[in-house]
């Protein structure tokens, strides 16, 4: 034997032995397969947390919507009460009585204890008032014998309960001067001086161990609601009050297995800008009494904080997933892609493995398999997207549906309960009623009627606008000629309008549509501008464009962008004490696409508001 062949044979028995090439591929598949199941986890996951997510803001949201619909059906209540004191000064406890009946209070809102009429009295005429109450045998044959004014108190002014509905159950409260509690006495000055409704800070209610607020509104002994705060003291006569206990308004919101714990919390009035902190004081509603919001760190996830306002105080809910809520807890998407993806793995290198003898077989198939599960990981990757965005824009679809409906609903339920309550009225007493208070009382019902006709109206018309069913007739008309007519209504009560058109202008446009998109501007610019209004008209080689200037408040900033949504009010001094549903530049918005112009707007200049419409010329 060689020496050559000698060095050979101890290497070939004694040496390490070098790796065979068959494992290197299958090894390199399977990493790169279990990292991209690790991906593709991930993402899953990801996509599932997102779905918890957005069903647990929606069961928030209903929630919340369902607390202020119910104290928005207790607002227009007391809306209706002191329109029937308006008109029927001094209101009587059987037409109170009639009302609250006629209206249906406990089969259709929900949450209050109690509706009042807590009158203003100077102390001196305490012992006077309460002899006049024990002696009212409108409703109770017998009076009210053992009525007294509770507490005692040397107040100059007192504002006591007077009429209560229910009675039974609400016994202590009968009688008993609201403005001894220095809270409560606060909000109802709050409320004389504003003549809107105005909430009260936490407060324990009379009726038993329970925390609740007050919602309140002024009534005035005029006719129509003074104008100044001054002037809506002198008239001040007292205030219509509805009472809640949280815990019965929130009766049946969450359910007996609710899908979302609840708590509320106060934390002051919207004008301030710093919210108060949050403290067990300070807590209306806790579903679980665990006050989760107050810890330190909370585990339970999803979790949502969301400040609301209610009658010009500010509300912090916070919520947690209830016993109820189940959705991603099996989150059986990842585990899938998981599991599929390792068995993928586990495959594909298997079978690398048990041909890796034949390099080229082996080489082949690892390329074919590698290409295959990057395809299956891509494909099952963009389901996953495609899958949430439409879950996404499910949810914009059902929470854009329920802010619709509930918006609709409260506009309408307010004209029809002003109608209910004075047909009622007019039906049950038309005997005993004055010509002049059935012709008030039949004044107001056409009122409501009409503002109910033109709602639906509006509702239509952007019913008709979102479904693309909208027709308009273009033709070629005189600006001028539209313009007048749209002004002409506004100018016989205001005449300080200002038009400046040149007769030749002529657009491309349905006229009805365009008349009322310039009538818009100009009764907004009236209804909450300031004079003078100045409506333009100009011209350049394609197009012209007509502009409604005002000199008043103007809109405020933050609210620009979403000007022409649908139901969007801006909280200013002038749309607050107006009625209005948000309506009417959603709908020139889609009168304008529907003859293919363009609608905005602009500051004016040194102040005020600028709408603009552009259409193109013949």
């Amino acid at each position: 034997m060689s020496l050559r062949e000698t060095k050979h044979t101890a290497l070939s028995t004694d040496g390490p032995e070098v790796p065979k090439p068959e494992w290197r591929v299958p090894v390199a598949l399977l990493v790169l397969g279990l990292l991209m199941t690790g991906t593709g986890v991930w993402y899953s996951h990801q996509a599932t947390l997102g779905s918890r997510q957005r069903q647990f803001d929606s069961l928030v949201t209903d929630a919340v919507t369902t607390i202020t619909r119910r104290v928005d059906s207790h607002t227009e209540i007391l809306y209706g009460l002191r329109s029937l004191h308006l008109t029927n000064e001094p209101l009587t406890r059987e037409q109170f009585h009639q009302y609250l009946k006629v209206a249906d209070v406990q089969g259709r809102a929900l949450g209050a204890r109690a509706i009042s009429f807590n009158r203003q009295i100077k102390g001196a005429q305490r012992a006077t008032f309460e002899e006049s109450v024990r002696n009212d045998n409108s409703l109770s044959g017998s009076g009210y014998p053992s009525f007294r004014v509770h507490p005692t108190t040397q107040n100059e002014l007192l504002y006591v309960v007077d009429y209560l509905e229910p009675l039974e159950g609400n016994e202590a409260t009968f009688g008993y001067d609201t403005g001894s509690d220095p809270v409560r006495r606060s909000a109802i000055e709050h409320a004389r001086d504003a003549g809107t409704p105005v909430a009260t800070a936490p407060v324990r209610l009379l009726q038993g161990p329970f925390k609740g607020f007050l919602l309140l509104l002024a009534a005035y002994d005029r006719e129509d609601i003074p104008a100044t705060a001054p002037a809506r003291r002198r008239a001040f006569s007292g205030v219509f009050a509805a009472v809640f206990s949280l815990d019965k308004m929130m009766d049946g919101v969450l359910g007996t297995n609710p899908k979302v714990n609840v708590e509320i919390y106060d934390i002051g009035l919207t004008v301030n800008s710093q919210p108060l902190a949050l403290n067990k004081e300070r807590a209306l509603f806790d579903s679980n009494h665990n006050f989760d919001a107050l810890q330190p760190s909370i585990a339970a996830q999803p979790n949502r904080f969301q400040d609301i306002n209610i009658a010009e105080r500010r509300w912090r809910i916070f919520a947690t997933p209830g016993p109820g809520f189940s959705a991603g807890s099996a989150p059986a998407i990842p585990l899938g892609v998981g599991l599929t993806g390792i068995a993928l793995s586990l495959l594909v290198s298997g079978l690398v493995y048990s041909f890796a003898r034949s390099r080229r077989v082996a080489v082949g198939l690892a390329i074919e398999m590698t290409a295959s599960l990057r395809e299956s990981e891509s494909e099952l990757s963009g389901a996953t997207i495609q899958l949430e965005m439409a879950n996404r824009e499910l949810h914009d679809v059902n929470q854009a549906m329920k802010d619709f409906v509930a918006t609709a609903a409260h506009e309408l339920r307010s004209p029809l309960t002003s109608v209910l309550g004075f047909s009622s009225t007019l039906t049950k007493s038309w005997d005993s009623l004055s010509d002049e208070q059935k012709r008030d009382y039949t004044t107001v019902i056409e009122r409501q009627a009409m503002r109910l006709a033109r709602l639906i109206d509006d509702l239509l018309t952007l019913s008709r606008i979102e479904a693309g069913a909208l027709q308009s007739h273009i033709e070629t008309i005189s600006v001028k000629d539209v313009i007048s007519e749209a002004v002409e209504y506004y100018s016989q009560e205001f005449p300080g309008i200002q038009v400046s058109v040149d007769d030749r202008l002529l657009v491309l446009a349905d006229p009805e549509q365009l008349r009322r998109i310039v009538a818009n501007f100009v009764g907004n610019a009236v209804k909450y501008g300031a004079p003078p209004v100045f409506v333009e008209a100009f011209e350049d080689e394609r197009f012209v464009e007509i502009k409604v200037r005002d000199y008043g408040e103007g809109v405020p900033k933050d609210f620009v962008p979403r000007l022409f949504n649908r139901f969007s009010r801006a909280e200013t001094l002038q749309t607050r004490n107006s009625a209005g549903t948000g309506l009417g530049l959603s709908i020139v918005g889609g009168l304008a696409r529907a003859n293919g112009g363009e609608i905005w707007y602009e500051p004016n200049q040194p102040q005020g508001s600028c709408f603009g419409i552009r259409f193109p010329k013949p």
